[in-house]
């Protein structure tokens, strides 16, 4: 594969993500809860939410809880 197919196909996967953004935010918030219980909270922040983000951005996404993750896979899960 060359290294301009690479980067189109990052840019596809990343178009998804942009596009469904609402979709993957439930899908952490649900993850986090299971996970880490109801007192869990997930934000979005940066340039992402205020809508000057770039080709280079990425979408940035806190979860707070006063639970850690045990294990590495939790982590991962979320």
């Amino acid at each position: 594969m060359k290294y301009i197919d690479i980067l189109i196909e990052r840019q596809k996967v990343r178009q998804r993500y942009i596009k469904n953004v609402k979709k993957y935010l439930q899908l952490i918030k649900r993850r986090a809860k299971k996970i880490l219980g109801n007192d869990t909270k997930v934000y979005l922040f940066g340039s992402f939410l205020k809508g000057k983000f770039g080709p280079n951005s990425d979408i940035d996404v806190l979860v707070v809880s006063p639970k850690v993750p045990e294990r590495v896979s939790e982590k991962s899960e979320i």
